[in-house]
């Protein structure tokens, strides 16, 4: 059968997205949702925006093939993205079948780009966290697609997750070598993307510090089940998962589970004089609206 366009959304669940600047504790607390609520986030997940691109551009090709392309496209993304292992890409961290995607797509009753995408997340879910209600997205990147993710989704909810920029930027220098003032730039970027786009979406969002997170972690997991309406758990019911990317040396922290109170300004104490001056020269109006220190 051959349609004009399939729709890019529709009215089935949708996931939850984590959004901010890289760095900012995404994976510590995709560990924290997934190990006490029966929640499925897989490992970062390139190529969201490329996808809906992609969507724009096919007009007319059946059921079958547009499926085909979608996930050929995302594979693709995967593919060429390092994994957390050596010779590993993030594809091979989902732990999931092309074809068994495929055939989700062909059981599923709604005809859209979102089914399609939900029919990625929601094999990862069966595949690696059995057990699973709901299922989010963690990827930073995401932070600079959100008006595109939304249209596939236009009732997804969002965590803003906010750390200290000085600590993200100095972060990106020391776990994955980056340019530190390139650091500085991409905290500013992805968070002024997030905020123009979430001017008019307050209700599906919720803000959560780093800072807070690692202080007060109990009563920020409080306020983000209620917002989400997830079930929760107990760890000890949740040992049975494959995280796909816990192994990366700059997630070890998440992986350990250390959560130390002490470990939160620790930063303060590694970055130069240089460094502390540019950041706050080119963020401290921003990191003055987060509540942030700045001298």
């Amino acid at each position: 059968m051959w349609r004009d366009k399939y729709s890019i959304s529709d009215s089935e669940d949708a996931p939850f997205f984590i959004v901010g600047a890289g760095r900012s504790g995404n994976t510590l607390l995709r560990k924290m949702i997934c190990e006490n609520t029966l929640t499925a986030i897989p490992p970062e997940l390139p190529g969201l925006g490329n996808i809906v691109r992609l969507y724009d551009r096919m007009r007319k090709c059946s059921w079958e093939d547009f499926c085909f392309n979608i996930i050929e496209e995302f594979k693709f993304q995967c593919e060429k993205t390092p994994g957390v292992v050596e010779e590993e890409s993030r594809w091979d961290e989902l732990g999931v079948r092309f074809s068994d995607i495929i055939e989700r797509c062909k059981e599923s009753e709604s005809k859209s780009l979102a089914s399609v995408v939900r029919a990625l997340y929601k094999e990862y879910m069966e595949k690696n966290m059995p057990g699973s209600t709901k299922y989010g997205d963690k990827t930073p990147w995401n932070a600079f697609h959100v008006g595109r993710i939304d249209r596939m989704f236009p009732n997804a909810k969002y965590i803003h997750l906010i750390r200290d920029g000085r600590a993200s930027a100095l972060s990106y220098r020391e776990s994955l070598n980056y340019n530190y003032q390139d650091a500085v730039d991409r905290w500013i970027d992805a968070n002024k993307k997030i905020e123009n786009f979430k001017a008019k979406r307050q209700d599906r969002f919720i803000t959560i510090k780093y800072e807070n997170l690692v202080s007060e972690t109990d009563a920020c997991l409080s306020v983000m089940v209620e917002f989400l309406e997830l079930e929760e758990t107990v760890p000890e019911n949740r040992v049975n998962m494959n995280y796909g990317d816990m192994g990366a040396k700059h997630h070890r922290n998440a992986e350990s589970g250390k959560i130390m109170e002490g470990r939160k300004d620790a930063w303060r104490k590694r970055i130069t004089k240089e460094e502390m001056l540019y950041s706050e020269k080119r963020m401290g109006r921003l990191l003055k609206s987060y509540g942030y220190d700045v001298s």
